[in-house]
């Protein structure tokens, strides 16, 4: 396998209730289940899913822009997200989809304002979320 066929982490498309927005950074990308374990008298250990009791954490950093405020703007604290997907591209194609069922944005941060930088505004998004599933492009 040759460095060419790796997918660089730089070019993703986002799209949340609809809206296609652009972010600059996304962490949390993460999937996992809970469970417990069980020893039997012989001293054999058995582990069994369990039910999720906590929710996943999605943190999305985006550049404040004239353009797109108004879509952004609707992702204040309490918003439900009734779908949100990631895709991930390789030479404008597909190649994996990261997508959410349903969440709720829980914050959002501003980055510092500074008047002797001259680097973006940043606004951070953090989004509880139910799980994610993953698919192929």
């Amino acid at each position: 396998m040759s460095a060419g066929d790796y997918v660089g982490s730089a070019v993703f498309v986002v799209n949340i209730n609809g809206m296609e927005l652009g972010f600059s950074k996304i962490s949390g990308l993460t999937s996992g289940v809970e469970y417990d374990t069980y020893v039997e008298g012989g001293g054999q250990m058995h582990l069994f899913y369990k039910p999720s009791s906590t929710a996943g954490t999605l943190t999305m950093e985006k550049g404040i822009s004239m353009v797109d405020q108004d879509a952004v703007n609707q992702l204040a604290p309490g918003v439900p997200i009734k779908g949100l997907s990631i895709t991930l591209q390789k030479n404008g194609e597909n190649v994996e989809n990261y997508y959410i069922e349903s969440g709720m944005v829980v914050s959002w941060q501003l980055g510092p304002l500074d008047a002797l930088s001259s680097a973006v505004a940043v606004k951070t998004f953090t989004i509880a979320h139910t799980g994610i599933t993953v698919s192929k492009g």
